[in-house]
């Protein structure tokens, strides 16, 4: 059972694609998430439960695909065999950071939502300026809004 708290009382839903569909119900412009339809996507993210509510939220936006690895050496891999529109990655994977992710999907062009933690400053200037940071907990409108967002280009 997860809780979402709102500004009135909390809600309550029996699993992450339910909190999902609430929180894609709730978003303004039904237009914007219709255009972001039909992605893929790559989570790297070492809390399983944390990476399959992204993987939920992310196939109710309209992903085409999503990936999902747990560690570095394994999103890496997965970057190096094919590309993905936007990736969403924990910025401190074990003892390593998620810098070599960014950068590589930086490189073609792609924007990444970067969820940790951690305060802004740990992610490094030019990382923060061109890409999303949300902060854990993060509200799954939070996070909706992060990856259409970064597949329309305007985050960063």
């Amino acid at each position: 059972m997860l809780t979402l708290k709102t500004d009135t009382s909390p809600r309550i839903y029996d699993s992450p694609a339910a909190l999902c569909a609430h929180a894609r119900a709730s978003m303004t412009g039904d237009d914007t998430l219709s255009k972001s339809a039909n992605f893929t996507a790559l989570v790297v993210e070492d809390e399983v439960l944390i990476a399959f509510t992204m993987l939920d939220c992310l196939n109710d936006l309209g992903a085409a695909e999503v990936v999902v690895a747990h560690d570095l050496a394994t999103a890496l891999q997965h970057l190096a065999e094919r590309q993905f529109d936007v990736a969403v990655v924990d910025w401190i994977l074990g003892k390593q950071t998620s810098d070599p992710i960014v950068q590589a999907m930086n490189d073609v062009g792609r924007l990444v939502v970067i969820a940790t933690g951690l305060h802004a400053e740990a992610v490094p200037e030019p990382i923060r300026e061109r890409n999303t940071i949300i902060y854990k907990p993060f509200q799954i409108e939070t996070f909706n809004e992060a990856i259409v967002g970064s597949l329309s280009g305007r985050c960063g």
